[in-house]
């Protein structure tokens, strides 16, 4: 059932694209993470720094997307047992791209906010919920969501890894450089992901109409019945 949740070949790809290139370090902060500590670094002690101020701002500004990503797994879970599979590399790409970008300062920032606008936009899932155990096509429009993210978080990782090399004297040139096609490559992002809660909303309308309509035969279906009982009773007395 798995495979009717989710394109296995566009996930596969998308997860493979991110994770081709990750160093050791990287790869182990990838595995690890979780939704408790997906805005934390590997080591204990960068945990307990990274635990004050700017790390909660960043959990309360990134909330949406965070809230939505768990919902999708939980949803998953329910509708297949394969949130894992899922969650995973979402939470793993999501810690390893603010785990580069941290050492960004304002360019750390304007990610965050990247982020926040694509939570803002992302299809909410307890509208769904009652819809999602039986209609695939709805299953399969909010999926493509977070392959999506998973895409954007490979292309964030690949502007903050090519920002490390330069000395610092060309730091700040260079890394203008790199943002300016991402920012503006970012408008793109937006349309997407907007494209993707319209499909999202188109499945769940015919969702909807299918339901009502399966409702209604019922409900036709129910009067037949009670009409035919009542028309045998009435020769059995007669």
């Amino acid at each position: 059932m798995a495979s009717l949740v989710i394109s296995e070949d566009a996930w596969a790809r998308a997860r493979r694209r991110y994770t081709d290139d990750l160093t050791e370090s990287e790869r182990e902060i990838f595995d690890n993470a979780s939704l408790e500590n997906v805005f934390y670094s590997a080591s204990a002690m960068q945990k307990a720094h990274q635990a004050q101020s700017t790390t909660r701002r960043l959990g309360t500004k990134l909330q949406p997307l965070v809230a939505a990503i768990d919902q999708y797994g939980k949803a998953l879970d329910v509708y297949a047992n394969v949130s894992s599979l899922v969650l995973v590399p979402l939470w793993g790409s999501l810690r390893v791209v603010l785990h580069l970008a941290s050492e960004f300062h304002k360019y750390f920032e304007r990610l965050v906010d990247m982020f926040v606008r694509i939570g803002d936009v992302l299809p909410q899932f307890r509208v769904y919920e009652k819809l999602f155990a039986s209609h695939e096509r709805l299953v399969q429009a909010l999926s493509k969501v977070y392959v999506d993210i998973l895409e954007f978080c490979t292309d964030a990782k690949a502007v903050f890894r090519k920002g490390k090399r330069p000395s610092t004297s060309t730091f700040s040139i260079h890394f203008k450089l790199l943002w300016k096609p991402f920012n503006q490559q970012f408008g793109k992002v937006m349309d997407n992901f907007r494209e993707h809660r319209k499909n999202v909303e188109k499945e769940a309308g015919i969702a909807h109409m299918i339901e009502a309509k399966e409702a209604r035969d019922l409900e036709v279906w129910n009067r037949a019945q009670l009409e035919k009982e009542r028309k045998g009773l009435l020769r059995y007395r007669s």
